[in-house]
């Protein structure tokens, strides 16, 4: 008797268009708490990772659960968090949120604040980022549409 294949589950879908868009993702559950993290290698995701960018998706998760509609969310100047909700049927089990960064983030006292947290040289980190950098708020407004 053959076995019925593993369904992959939405927000794994979700995850994967997101970063095939240049955009790393969160997942969250009811209580905001993170239960997965950007999978990106290297010094972003290391960034990613640190204890200052994990508390501003904490912080914004709990928005994005008390949100009956969801709205984008801008922790600092040029990022934007698009909250998408993890739902079985009607049922919220969680926030899946994926970081769109513009180039002025590169800028914002944030990330230097995150390279500090996680003691990494700011200039590199800065150079490495620019890459996820490239998404405004328009761009951003029609990506969150897209992916609702």
């Amino acid at each position: 008797m053959s076995q019925a294949p593993a369904q992959y589950p939405c927000w794994a879908s979700i995850r994967d268009r997101c970063r095939g868009l240049g955009m790393p993702t969160w997942r969250t559950d009811t209580a905001g708490a993170i239960v997965e993290e950007p999978i990106e290698p290297g010094l972003a995701g290391l960034w990613l990772r640190s204890g200052s960018i994990s508390d501003l998706i904490t912080k914004a998760a709990r928005i994005a659960t008390d949100q009956a509609q969801p709205q984008i969310i801008q922790p600092f100047a040029g990022c934007r968090l698009l909250p998408l909700p993890d739902q079985v049927r009607k049922r919220r089990i969680g926030t899946t949120l994926a970081m769109a960064l513009a180039p002025e983030a590169l800028d914002a006292p944030e990330l230097s604040a995150a390279c500090r947290s996680a003691a990494l040289d700011e200039a590199t980190t800065r150079m490495t980022l620019r890459r996820l950098a490239s998404l405004d708020g328009p761009a951003a407004d029609r990506l969150f549409q897209v992916l609702q």
